[in-house]
């Protein structure tokens, strides 16, 4: 069961003290191996929806074994609302770093005899954008509500560091330049942004698709940074 594989990883991550670099290949063949199961209606739709977990599980396994520290997921009070983090870490109860993972995207299937279309990033992507760079924001009111003053300061200055990891499936009506433009306009309202983007070839199999930024980075990049919060603050 890709699942079980997945869980697997994540331990080995923790106990081995594995980087980005080190998994990137093994967990696009255990996500190949999760888009087989739904391509083939062999995987209920609540189970395969439960891979954004584990991928956020994997960015908690990663930033355990950089840098040693739990970001357990957690409910914060921010300025007007109560947000469900995916990872954050605190001390003596305050919020210094949050950190959402998504994933978005899924392939062609059949569900109980009906086909479906695969699910392209540009269907999600607004919407989580949205969401994410409001809950930023909100967590930073939070801190500091008034005085913002110029914008940049008052965003990197202002508790908690805020960061996104996104590991997105590119859809064949996808086009990488829409999608960098994207993730670029998040990274004007959070900390730091990390982007994973993969595409099915033709021969079904799976393979990483290059993009970088000066907006954003990869996902060990980002592992390093949230670390780099951390050792500031100890």
């Amino acid at each position: 069961m890709p699942f079980t594989e997945w869980d697997r990883l994540n331990t080995v991550i923790s106990s081995q003290d594995l980087a980005w670099s080190d998994i990137r290949a093994r967990l696009l063949s255990i996500i190949g191996d999760l888009d087989h199961l739904r391509r083939t209606d062999q995987i209920e739709e609540g189970p395969y929806r439960q891979k954004g977990n584990r991928f956020r599980n994997t960015i908690r396994a990663l930033i355990r074994a950089r840098c040693g520290v739990d970001m357990p997921n957690r409910r914060v009070s921010g300025r007007t609302d109560r947000h469900d983090l995916d990872l954050v870490w605190e001390q003596q109860d305050e919020v210094l770093i949050a950190i959402e993972a998504k994933m978005i995207g899924s392939p062609a299937h059949v569900r109980l005899g009906r086909r479906y279309v695969e699910r392209s990033i540009g269907i999600d992507i607004d919407k989580r954008t949205k969401e994410m760079k409001y809950t930023a924001i909100d967590l930073k009111r939070s801190t500091a509500p008034e005085g913002i003053g110029n914008w940049s300061d008052w965003r990197t200055s202002t508790q908690p560091h805020f960061a996104v990891a996104l590991l997105m499936r590119l859809a064949g009506r996808n086009r990488v330049d829409a999608v960098k433009r994207k993730v670029e306009g998040l990274a004007e309202y959070v900390d730091a942004v990390g982007l994973a983007l993969y595409r099915e070839n033709s021969n079904g199999t799976l393979s990483w698709v290059p993009v970088s930024s000066s907006s954003f980075l990869d996902i060990g990049e980002l592992v390093n940074t949230a670390c780099t919060w951390v050792q500031d603050r100890q």
